[in-house]
């Protein structure tokens, strides 16, 4: 028998949200730092980056893996230092899933505030952080 608070009901779905995907990308985000941490006190040998091996460039994403491991020891400014677009992400990811949990539990209206936003042109937002990223970690490699 499921308990009551748990029970799904047609009804009960807050408006703003359309199903638990908040928290599935939340507990995608745990098991990548818990695995990547993991990865690296256990020495791990981890995939290398292709463009960096080929160029000698770092890709936008470079140091990402080192940065969740950094984020799941509760460094946050190393975390920050290696990649700041994947700190960021994380804790946007980390945010709604506050968020969902808040309109689920506690009867809030963030998922209508958040659908609100969905019309900002999130495409040319993300592409221009990206690009900001990996200006970032070209100019950290020469520094």
């Amino acid at each position: 028998m499921t308990p009551p608070i748990l029970q799904s009901r047609p009804d009960s779905e807050p408006e703003g949200w359309t199903g638990p995907w908040p928290a599935w990308l939340f507990l995608g985000l745990l098991g990548l730092l818990v695995g990547a941490r993991f990865a690296e006190l256990w020495r791990l040998p981890l995939p290398h980056c292709w463009f960096k091996t080929i160029t000698g460039l770092p890709c936008a994403f470079c140091g990402a893996t080192r940065a969740a491991s950094a984020a799941a020891g509760l460094d946050l400014a190393t975390a920050i230092r290696l990649n700041p677009l994947a700190c960021a992400l994380g804790a946007a990811v980390l945010a709604l899933f506050v968020a969902w949990g808040a309109d689920r539990w506690l009867g809030t209206r963030w998922g209508l505030w958040l659908r609100g936003r969905a019309s900002w042109p999130w495409y040319w937002i993300g592409l221009a952080a990206l690009v900001l990223n990996w200006i970032y970690l070209l100019a950290a490699r020469d520094g």
